[in-house]
């Protein structure tokens, strides 16, 4: 029974410490090589840690690798966003919207931006691309009614609201309140 029961462990460990991520990466990152995957994945560990100069660090490294991964570019922003420079942070959003123009959570991200330098009509355009793009990212609806509220624009906030609570009723109070 013992020799059942380390059999199996082996078993368990190998399909989930082997077999199950090599299925992720060779599904979910079949354009990246194995050296690209590794470093993305440490910087995506230092992002959690708040060690941001060292994600960044990382997730350059993985664009020496690969220099056209839109996703890297994302992470990039998000990582120089998390250190306040939004000059960067919008650089390198915008560098994925260029490689990748389905971006939608970059153009939200650049939407956030121009909201936080009050550009409230740039982030306007920029977050009807997200929603245009995909129409149920209530947190693009959200911010955008907020922006066209900030523009006495009421009628049409309204009507983004009305459209987000239609895409996601349960959680959509949650998502106003994330944005207050």
């Amino acid at each position: 029974d013992v020799e059942k029961l380390n059999f199996g462990i082996q078993v368990y460990v190998f399909s989930f410490g082997v077999l199950f991520p090599l299925v992720l990466f060779l599904t979910d990152y079949a354009n990246i090589n194995i050296t690209e995957f590794i470093d993305i994945k440490r910087g995506d560990i230092l992002m959690k840690k708040e060690k941001y100069l060292k994600a960044i660090d990382r997730y350059q490294k993985a664009l020496l690798q690969n220099s056209t991964n839109s996703d890297t570019f994302v992470r990039l922003g998000k990582a120089y966003n998390a250190l306040g420079d939004r000059r960067t942070a919008f650089d390198r959003f915008a560098r994925a919207v260029e490689l990748n123009r389905n971006d939608y959570k970059s153009y939200y991200e650049i939407g956030l931006i121009f909201d936080e330098m009050n550009k409230k009509k740039d982030a306007q355009v920029v977050l009807d691309n997200a929603l245009r793009i995909k129409p149920d990212f209530t947190d693009a609806s959200v911010l955008l009614a907020n922006v066209l509220c900030a523009q006495n624009k009421f009628d049409e906030a309204i009507n983004v609201y009305k459209e987000a609570i239609k895409y996601d009723p349960e959680n959509f109070e949650a998502n106003v309140e994330k944005l207050r």
